[in-house]
């Protein structure tokens, strides 16, 4: 495994802190400018670990670790954020002795090769911070994979969506995908949901990063009812084209009823249909209509067709 002079990997070099952020102790070994510049298990001292200075300090004392810019460092050596110095990150994995993960057999591009990437205009770094933690996670995912498979910053080339895709899709993110798919580019890095729409296009997803949880609204409207409201309530589903041929199918019925019954259930014997028994023949043929069922039992073969 290659390694610099300081004893780290070449993937996460070692870094001096600046003079504004150096650490104030009395012991001498703790009080100078190398602090965590190169390898070495500085927690021995007790001053950056107080359950370090005992005289059986843990395992994990005398392991070697360095400050380190986590942007400079690969997914293969994880880093951590200091707490006594802000904004600082320093790592175990970054120092040969500490030989957690070998690196690739070899990178996924040669080095004349680029790779057409679009993130939303967002340069892919292990510190992105985007105002949505959803998109700041993909973003640093991206940038911890690329550096997984061997690929550099300076073989990323942040491409521009095709006017063609943003005219076709109303969202970039679909565009994108679609891009992707014709060959215009060669990866999306963001917040992407797997729609029906972006898996027809047939570029391929990755797994599940995070799953987000959303939740919709929607107003409570409070209408004051009436009386009469209530009443009509139950017919608001009827309209007034359903209604008029209600009031037509009522009025056939009633004159079939009075044409075909008059003489047997209306006794009405008068060469001419009387407009009593087209009275009574109508409250028939309503009255069935509100039971839903017949109301009058047809007796003549004509009133039974």
């Amino acid at each position: 495994v290659q390694t610099l002079d300081s004893g780290a990997y070449v993937d996460c070099p070692c870094i001096a802190l600046p003079e504004d952020k150096l650490l104030d102790f009395e012991d001498s070994v703790s009080n100078n400018a190398t602090l965590g510049s190169v390898c070495f298990p500085w927690d021995l001292s007790g001053n950056l670990d107080a359950h370090c200075g005992g005289s059986d300090p843990p395992e994990r004392c005398a392991k070697f670790w360095c400050f380190v810019n986590a942007s400079d460092c690969s997914v293969r050596r994880p880093v951590i954020r200091s707490r006594l110095v802000p904004g600082q990150w320093y790592s175990y994995a970054a120092c040969a002795s500490d030989a957690q993960q070998e690196p690739p057999a070899g990178p996924l591009l040669r080095e004349e090769k680029t790779l057409r990437v679009w993130s939303d205009s967002v340069l892919l770094t292990a510190t992105a911070e985007i105002p949505y933690p959803v998109s700041t996670i993909a973003c640093r995912f991206g940038s911890a994979v690329l550096n997984h498979l061997g690929v550099s910053t300076a073989q990323l080339q942040y491409t521009k969506l095709s006017n063609q895709s943003l005219q076709a899709h109303g969202s970039t993110f679909t565009a994108c995908v679609r891009d992707v798919a014709v060959g215009n580019l060669d990866l999306c890095i963001g917040d992407f949901w797997p729609t029906p729409e972006r898996l027809s296009f047939g570029a391929k997803f990755s797994g599940e990063i995070v799953p987000e949880a959303y939740y919709l609204y929607a107003p409570l409207l409070e209408v004051e009812e009436t009386f009469l409201t209530m009443l009509y309530k139950p017919l608001e589903p009827f309209s007034p084209w359903l209604w008029g041929t209600i009031l037509a199918v009522v009025v056939f019925a009633g004159v079939a009823f009075a044409m075909f019954e008059r003489r047997i259930l209306f006794h009405d014997i008068s060469k001419l249909i009387r407009g009593k028994t087209l009275a009574q023949g109508a409250y028939v043929s309503m009255l069935s209509f509100v039971n839903g069922g017949l109301s009058l039992e047809p007796q003549s073969n004509s009133g039974k067709i």
